[in-house]
């Protein structure tokens, strides 16, 4: 499902999956969820080329209010907000993204952003928190 707002220029998104009781999805998952730690706390910013523009990526870790933070294997929730800039200009072509993936028992949910430098601010944060919550609240029903 993909969302938006007339005051704000870019997309959200919220995508759901169930895991699988063989193991190995559930493994994926948790790898996943690992690598998204790792990158944060490893790799806050990375400078790229992409059809001849020169880009800059900075990542920064999600201050979660309302969600609790994935520990190890099990429930829980990671996420990142980025940004991505060209590299020669300050703000000009900046664009802005965040994502939440939790887990929730068999339920994996992804809620992200992507526009305006905006979309990688708290503000976000509290929406995305608010829609995860609701969406793992309903598939536990």
């Amino acid at each position: 499902m993909d969302f938006g707002s007339e005051t704000f220029t870019g997309t959200g998104s919220i995508e759901i999956a169930e895991i699988a009781d063989d193991g190995e999805a559930a493994a994926r998952v948790q790898q996943h969820m690992d690598h998204v730690r790792s990158l944060v706390e490893s790799c806050p910013q990375v400078r790229l080329t992409q059809m001849d523009a020169d880009y800059v990526l900075e990542f920064s870790e999600i201050e979660l209010e309302a969600l609790r933070p994935a520990e190890g294997d099990g429930d829980g929730t990671v996420g990142y907000a980025r940004t991505r800039s060209l590299a020669d200009a300050e703000e000009d072509g900046m664009i802005g993204a965040q994502i939440l993936f939790t887990r929730a028992g068999d339920d994996v949910v992804m809620v992200s952003f992507i526009g305006e430098p905006a979309a990688a601010q708290e503000e976000f944060t509290a929406m995305a928190e608010a829609v995860t919550a609701a969406t793992t609240e309903a598939l536990a029903d």
